[in-house]
């Protein structure tokens, strides 16, 4: 699976066309291969929103865009709503288990993501896909009201990571790192393989929702 992960930054004055403008990707259903896209705005900042959409494999979704992504870019108008964009590419190295069956389903039921975009010190991959594997998605399974997710690798740097978790509220992700992340953070050791990390919350928008 390929996960694309967009942030945006937005003007105060032009949220709500954003918001329009972005409601307006729905006939990314029909697209073969679309799994499923969702976004919200982040919670330390008004004017950052983002995006995540799961494609079935690389693919599917180059033929997206070299065949239907700027005529449906143009239909939104979303152009001049934003003042900054970036784009990475992940592929899929395993699920997050949760509550929910699969990926899919916690897409269309979590109403809170948590996006964290992790760079590696040199040669610190494997540790840090073991601890993934063995320690953070154990520890997360355990979380009342975590949904499911996705442990990523991006595409243009190899030791850089991507998970994705969905979350039934704002206040079981709260519970979450405030009872169980400490322990998990500290079991990981997380100093050893992290160079840098940058991490979201988003309230995820409804009409943003892209199901199939």
């Amino acid at each position: 699976m390929l996960i694309k992960w967009i942030v945006c930054q937005v003007p105060a004055n032009a949220r709500r066309a954003f918001s329009i403008a972005q409601s307006q990707w729905s006939a990314l259903k029909g697209m073969p291969g679309f799994l499923g896209q969702i976004g919200g705005w982040t919670s330390a900042s008004p004017q950052q929103a983002g995006i995540l959409a799961c494609w079935q494999d690389e693919a599917s979704y180059l033929h997206f865009m070299q065949s239907m992504h700027n005529a449906l870019f143009e239909q939104s108008r979303q152009k001049g709503t934003y003042t900054s964009l970036s784009i990475t590419l992940f592929e899929e190295l395993m699920s997050i288990a949760g509550s929910q069956s699969d990926l899919q389903a916690a897409l269309a039921t979590g109403t809170v993501l948590r996006v964290t975009d992790s760079q590696l010190f040199p040669q610190r991959d494997q540790l840090f896909i073991h601890n993934q594997k063995t320690i953070w998605n154990p520890g997360m399974m355990q979380a009342s009201g975590m949904y499911g997710g996705v442990f990523a690798q991006a595409q243009d740097h190899s030791s850089r990571y991507l998970v994705a978790t969905l979350w039934s509220d704002l206040q079981a992700h709260q519970a979450y790192r405030e009872a169980l992340f400490p322990h998990l953070r500290e079991k990981a050791n997380l100093p050893q393989t992290l160079q840098s990390i940058h991490g979201w919350v988003l309230q995820l928008e409804k009409t943003w929702q892209v199901l199939v």
